[in-house]
């Protein structure tokens, strides 16, 4: 008899240490998808579809139930936009000069429009003497049956998202690299020529515009009547959507540019920093912050906020501005109530290049799974 129990404890061990051993982590890669390039574009989902492009010029779209590529349609340059959806259609700009729309089920193309911007070159984050990057792209927005996009040519573009024909465009004097943002009848974007505009949706028309003296990289949100965006004036802005007047500003003292976009939830702004290196939360109603999170990278990606959590990137560099500062890389899980860290990813580092490594993308959610974009050109979903 006792050999039988000292038996069946000795199994049960086995069981529990196997079980152990096969424990999953939050922050365990469960599995992961290669490209060929470095990936900034934002994921977007659809049923069990995730949809992306990469520097190697392709827009995939990638299962995430089979954890395997469904399609992909090969532009001619990178693609750093974001999709969009209507119908059966999805919708993204590459750097080509153009913007698609593919059949969302088998990527077949429906139509394609020319946004003027082919041949502009970018420049990219590659040392720390050429420091106005334009690594962005403006994604599509949606609304009813219209699209707009912005340009590197400078225009914002209106287009019928049926027949992919131009309904208006509007000329700003530098680079649109923003998302565009829908609120209270308007259509807002922010430009290179450092005037932040909010358009009439259906003409074009100028309702009003907002200098902020520098390069705008940052998409706007609205939150309780304002839009509120960020600069490369070292300040998160915000004005009232109506009038385009000054609400508040909230100033970064360390001059950081704030290339991130915010989100807006339950009367806070979530919004990430450049040399700041943090992740900050700001009352909506008065601009204080009410916490912040060090990233130890430039935080440009625009967070994501599920379930109380908060997700962010950053971004390492070397050689850095401050020679006592090192960038780290990385990834984080944020409690949005308190600003601390629940868990982390490491991700992969790159070599020869100014961006040492890090996650710009903004991440998608699947039932077990965060599914994050590495610059390393590797999706992989982690276990959230």
């Amino acid at each position: 008899m006792l050999n039988y129990v000292v038996a069946s404890m000795l199994l049960l061990c086995t069981l529990l240490s196997t079980h152990a051993a096969h424990a999953v982590n939050k922050g365990d890669v469960l599995w992961e998808f290669k490209t060929d390039a470095q990936v900034w574009s934002p994921l977007a989902s659809r049923g069990d579809l995730v949809y992306f492009g990469s520097d190697d010029g392709n827009f995939h779209a990638l299962n995430t139930r089979q954890k395997k590529e469904t399609w992909r349609y090969h532009s001619g340059a990178a693609v750093r936009s974001g999709a969009a959806f209507y119908q059966d259609m999805v919708l993204f700009a590459s750097d080509d000069g153009y913007l698609y729309a593919l059949n969302s089920g088998n990527g077949k193309l429906i139509w394609k429009f020319d946004l003027g911007s082919a041949g502009i070159a970018r420049n990219l984050p590659s040392n720390l003497g050429q420091p106005d990057y334009d690594y962005l792209a403006s994604s599509p927005v949606v609304d009813g049956d219209t699209v707009y996009v912005g340009s590197a040519d400078g225009n914002l573009y209106s287009i019928d998202v049926q027949s992919g024909r131009l309904r208006w465009k509007f000329a700003t004097a530098g680079r649109i690299r923003a998302t565009p943002v829908l609120a209270d009848g308007q259509v807002c974007v922010g430009s290179w020529d450092h005037f932040f505009y909010c358009l009439e949706r259906d003409s074009g028309k100028q309702q009003w515009r907002y200098d902020t003296k520098k390069v705008i990289q940052s998409s706007a949100v609205v939150s309780d009547g304002k839009i509120v965006f960020g600069g490369r004036k070292p300040a998160l802005f915000a004005l009232d959507a109506k009038s385009g007047k000054e609400i508040w500003i909230a100033r970064y003292a360390d001059g950081s540019w704030v290339e991130s976009s915010a989100v807006a939830d339950a009367g806070m702004l979530y919004v990430g920093s450049s040399d700041s290196l943090k992740l900050s939360a700001f009352e909506s109603a008065t601009g204080k912050e009410i916490w912040k999170f060090n990233t130890g990278g430039w935080s440009w990606m625009t967070p994501l906020l599920a379930d109380g959590v908060l997700y962010i990137g950053a971004i390492s560099a070397s050689p850095y501005y401050f020679p006592d500062v090192t960038l780290r890389s990385g990834f984080y899980a944020v409690d949005a109530t308190s600003g601390k860290q629940l868990w982390q990813y490491q991700p992969s580092s790159l070599s020869g290049s100014f961006i040492t490594g890090g996650v710009f993308a903004r991440p998608v959610l699947t039932a077990d799974a965060v599914l994050v974009a590495d610059l390393d050109g590797t999706l992989r979903a982690l276990a959230r």
